[in-house]
């Protein structure tokens, strides 16, 4: 924060004078920092403001593209920023980190960090202020300081995309969608990874220990199917979608 020092002592330069000679007549003090430790002699008329200015980066919203883009010129360099958009994953939605979600304006989205679930749900309008960063990851994120819900909306729709799009990170981190051809599945313990289009295109979506497969379920290879997600790094040059649910 800044701050912010104004002082009027006397009614002029003049008065400064008559008060600090006045002062040093009379034997209190011996010097110009003496008299303004001992301002509570009354000497002199004395008016003191201070005014705490907010931090630069609270004073108004930035497009949530602009903080990636500058994310990503300066990668090993952290600064605050606000921004406001829509949820477009809720917190509890990824199981490798429950706490944090995602948020989208018109420009674009990104992945928000929390210490704690907040009360949110798809298509909440927030407003929220933090730190940009980009953690080892490789994917922009903001650590979350403050967050205020402004209202709710309508459940996110995602946009309809080429998939070659998704590929090379043009919607990165935003909700999306693609039309496939289904060609491999891989089902772990708490993770169904799916290959599109002969592995042009690789999704993924966590669940819970023990709960069956959705991908499976959802349709069988050779299918044409739409898959929807958030558009995650994979590696610096390539993206993946990482789906919030199956269909």
């Amino acid at each position: 924060c800044r701050l912010i020092f104004t002082s009027r002592l006397g009614r002029s330069s003049g008065s400064w004078k008559r008060c600090r000679s006045r002062t040093l007549d009379r034997g209190f003090l011996t010097d110009k920092s003496s008299v303004a430790a001992r301002l509570r002699l009354r000497m002199c008329p004395v008016w003191l403001v201070i005014l705490v200015a907010l931090p630069a980066w609270t004073a108004e919203f930035e497009p949530i593209q602009s903080v990636r883009a500058w994310i990503a010129a300066n990668p090993a360099q952290t600064r605050g920023c606000r921004v406001r958009g829509v949820v477009i994953v809720r917190p509890g939605s990824l199981k490798s980190k429950s706490a944090d979600f995602y948020v989208q304006d018109e420009s674009g989205g990104i992945s928000v960090l929390s210490d704690s679930p907040l009360s949110l749900g798809l298509g909440d309008e927030i407003e929220l202020t933090g730190q940009a960063f980009m953690p080892r990851k490789m994917e922009p994120e903001i650590d979350l300081v403050e967050m205020t819900r402004t209202g709710g909306g309508p459940r996110p729709v995602p946009k309809l995309v080429p998939l070659n799009d998704v590929v090379g990170g043009a919607h990165a981190g935003q909700l999306v969608s693609v039309r496939a051809i289904l060609s491999g599945r891989r089902v772990g313990l708490t993770r169904d990874d799916i290959l599109l289009d002969g592995g042009k295109l690789e999704a993924f979506l966590r669940r819970p220990a023990g709960q069956p497969s959705i991908s499976e379920r959802a349709a069988p290879l050779g299918s044409e199917v739409q898959v929807a997600g958030i558009v995650v790094p994979l590696d610096p040059n390539h993206y993946r979608l990482q789906m919030r649910f199956a269909s």
